[in-house]
């Protein structure tokens, strides 16, 4: 009975000191900062063309901290769990659903817009 007891508390004790996995905590609203690197951003095409409409004028690129540059202009973001906001800059307002380390959608009133951008590492 008590080495029952004991195996109990010990994969209990285990449960609660394993490390929470990064998705989750920034799933749980952690701050955290996008992978620097230059974010492409497009829209689907159509089937008869390309696959992707490239966008540059919506690209940007994520530089060290929580900043961001497009061409000139530097700007800052805030990233909490899997949201992202530019909140100042020339993107300033711009929101963004995570959607993988290299990928993020396009936030306008709360749904998802069809713009999708994918990061290429920093040189």
């Amino acid at each position: 009975m008590y080495q029952r007891l004991i195996l109990s508390i010990a994969a209990l004790s285990a449960m609660l000191l394993a490390p929470v996995a990064p998705a989750q905590e920034r799933a749980a609203g952690q701050l955290s900062v996008l992978l620097r690197g230059y974010w492409s951003c497009a829209v689907p095409g159509i089937a008869s063309g390309d696959a992707r409409e490239v966008r540059p004028a919506l690209d940007f690129e994520t530089i060290r901290g929580s900043r961001y540059r497009v061409g000139d202009d530097i700007g800052i973001y805030l990233r909490l769990g899997d949201r992202v906001t530019m909140t100042s800059g020339p993107f300033r307002g711009r929101n963004f659903r995570v959607t993988g380390d290299d990928s993020i959608r396009e936030i306008e009133e709360g749904s998802l817009t069809p713009v999708r951008c994918l990061r290429r590492p920093a040189n």
